[in-house]
């Protein structure tokens, strides 16, 4: 009986072990590198910073990192703002950012479910390539000054961040107020000063240079019964009425446009982008095989990597959708993956790019996932692309198999890249002077999804009286939609599966319901 009874005893603490481990790693969070697991300190904390506020009146609110024991309600958030709290930005395991009014240490009654108060350490705010000195060449501006993106919390002072930069002899060459962002040029010896001020709240170098992601269609993505107009077979889409931004090398008129592109930015030579642009929607009019998708889309086209304009490509993203009306994004280009293991992370071009979506709800961006396949054995981890609500193409032989070359996931933190797959070897489109080449890569395999994807728009646009749908609804349709090849189920070489433009439009007409084929 004893031994029975130690028996029970050991399983029983080991069992509270295991729990109270399970739940210190349900409450940790990491930030720039920094493994953090909070107390459940709450009311200490909140009595603690009371008596700091007393000793300074002067003082009305700090940012800190605040934690919940399960994701507060929108009444609770409303609640909170009332008290003095408001949650500027989510982390993971229901942590935010949090700007504490000093009012709110005096509530008797505070809102409940917050776990813990956690200072916003100035290590906290360094991305580790400036923390551990690893700073690429591109970063540098000289010597000892290195160029930078400092991300500011929502509401903060431009006076005050101003007189701070000022007083620190640190100039402010860009101030991008839409994605609370700055790009400034700072010495190293004066990173931890800059984290050390309140409104900081994450810094991290510029983003690295991109290039066109192609190597030295409408038949596998069904568009071609898309188009079609034969009674009881085709839907006679051609994606008019639908507006699409081409991010890629300079694109010239070519007669395949018919007068539907408009270049808004012309930098640098690159036939590249025309080949896309026809894949988009070329008209076939000089060479019917060079048909794209959506051969009466109207189109815009932007450079990715010059900016001469000042612009990071997210903030084109913003004025084209403001100005032009742009419902989708094209874009072959990315960091070229050359180590394994591969380190690109979540960075400030993603981030911006998905700023814009949230911003836009219906304007989706379509990425290449890359062609550094053979950098690690096995390919795995080669993509460097890691926005969260874009879509992430690989690329198909036209035998659907999937290229040699074609990047695999998973993202860097694991997510699954890419999406979908679709056919981008030996694509015959457009070249500069009315001429027309074979390009291979997930630089043509892209088009070839966000000419379908206009197909789609353009559809629901009829079926719903001219609203436009939200990109994460058509990213959703295309995902589940999609045939699935290679390992059964999505998996990190193609994604759901090989994109299937029918599938997606049956399921559309049906209010979501996936015909079995």
């Amino acid at each position: 009986m004893k031994k029975k009874l130690l028996v029970f005893i050991f399983i029983l603490a080991a069992a509270f072990t295991y729990a109270q481990k399970v739940n210190t790693e349900f409450y940790s969070i990491t930030i720039n590198g920094n493994k953090i697991s909070p107390t459940e300190n709450f009311k200490q904390q909140k009595e603690l910073l009371r008596q700091e506020s007393l000793k300074e009146p002067m003082k009305k609110s700090e940012y800190f990192l605040l934690q919940f024991a399960e994701i507060p309600t929108a009444k609770q958030q409303q609640k909170l703002e009332e008290q003095g709290i408001t949650l500027v930005g989510y982390l993971p395991n229901t942590t935010y950012y949090a700007e504490i009014d000093s009012k709110f240490y005096f509530e008797s009654r505070p809102a409940a479910n917050i776990r813990a108060i956690i200072p916003i350490e100035s290590e906290y705010k360094i991305d580790q390539e400036i923390a551990t000195g690893a700073i690429p060449d591109y970063a540098y501006e000289s010597a000892d000054i290195i160029k930078v993106v400092v991300t500011y919390f929502k509401g903060a002072n431009y006076n005050e961040m101003l007189g701070d930069l000022t007083q620190k002899n640190i100039r402010l060459p860009k101030y991008k107020s839409f994605f609370n962002e700055m790009y400034l040029s700072v010495p190293k010896n004066k990173i931890k000063e800059l984290a050390n001020l309140e409104w900081v709240q994450n810094i991290e170098l510029v983003g690295p240079p991109m290039e066109s992601e192609n190597l030295p269609g409408t038949t596998s993505h069904k568009a071609n019964v898309l188009n079609s107009t034969i009674p009881g077979l085709g839907y006679g889409l051609t994606g008019k009425g639908v507006k699409i931004g081409i991010w890629d090398g300079n694109l010239q008129q070519h007669k395949d446009h018919t007068g539907r592109l408009t270049i808004r930015e012309y930098e640098s030579t690159s036939s590249h982008g025309n080949h896309v642009s026809g894949t988009i929607g070329g008209a076939g009019l000089l060479d019917p095989r060079a048909k794209g998708m959506a051969p009466m889309a109207e189109m815009f086209g932007w450079n990715f990597n010059t900016q001469s304009n000042g612009l990071p490509v997210y903030e084109e993203r913003v004025w084209a959708a403001q100005n032009d009306g742009i419902e989708l994004t094209s874009n072959s280009y990315g960091i070229n993956v050359t180590a394994c293991p591969n380190l690109n992370r979540y960075a400030v071009n993603d981030r911006g790019d998905d700023n814009a979506m949230y911003t836009f709800p219906y304007l989706l961006n379509v990425y290449s996932n890359g062609n550094n396949q053979s950098v690690c054995v096995g390919g795995f981890n080669t993509s460097s692309k890691s926005s969260k609500n874009a879509i992430h193409v690989a690329n198909l032989d036209n035998f659907d198999i999937i290229s040699s070359s074609s990047s695999f996931g998973p993202s860097i933190d694991g997510r699954l890249i890419p999406q979908i797959s679709a056919v981008g070897s030996n694509v015959w489109s457009l070249g500069y002077y009315n001429s027309y080449e074979f390009m291979s890569g997930t630089s043509m395999s892209t088009p070839g999804v966000t000419g379908t994807l206009a197909l789609l728009y353009e559809r629901y646009k009829k079926i719903y009286n001219n609203q436009k749908p939200l990109a994460s609804m058509l990213k959703a349709l295309v995902s589940n939609t999609a045939r699935d090849i290679g390992n059964p189920g999505p998996d990190y070489k193609h994604g759901f599966g090989q994109l299937n433009g029918v599938r997606a439009i049956e399921a559309l007409e049906k209010n979501g319901s996936i015909p079995e084929r």
